[in-house]
């Protein structure tokens, strides 16, 4: 027997295909465009530098203070893969809601919770 839910539990994975795809594929596109411009480099691997990211930058980058680099690109495709992911842990709270399943609906606010603080 079909839930009535289920157009809704199939939009939902449709949704998150799409964006899982679209953040693959600007990641790939960032990862070329580096590949392109830097691509004959020589890498030191005998002293590290990190590179944080820091919050400036999202605000920067959509305010379009910020010059656009290969490496923009890809955080820009993972800044993506990780909105997914609230993404999908909001729409599976309003799925169970929809269900009347409280039980799966206290775990599901859970793991947003776990979601939210990794940020920090």
């Amino acid at each position: 027997m079909q839930s009535k839910l289920e157009p809704v539990r199939l939009s939902i994975s449709r949704v998150l295909f799409v964006g899982i795809c679209f953040s693959f594929i600007i990641i790939i596109l960032g990862s070329l465009s580096h590949l392109y411009v830097n691509g004959r480099e020589l890498v030191n691997y005998h002293t590290f530098h990190s590179e944080p990211i820091s919050p400036k930058f999202i605000v920067a980058l959509f305010s379009g203070d910020v010059s656009i680099t290969s490496h923009h690109i890809i955080i820009f495709g993972l800044l993506i893969l990780f909105i997914m992911q609230f993404l999908r842990v909001m729409l599976t709270i309003w799925y169970f809601i929809k269900e009347k399943s409280i039980l799966f609906v206290a775990m599901s606010t859970f793991i947003f919770i776990i979601l939210l603080f990794s940020i920090y």
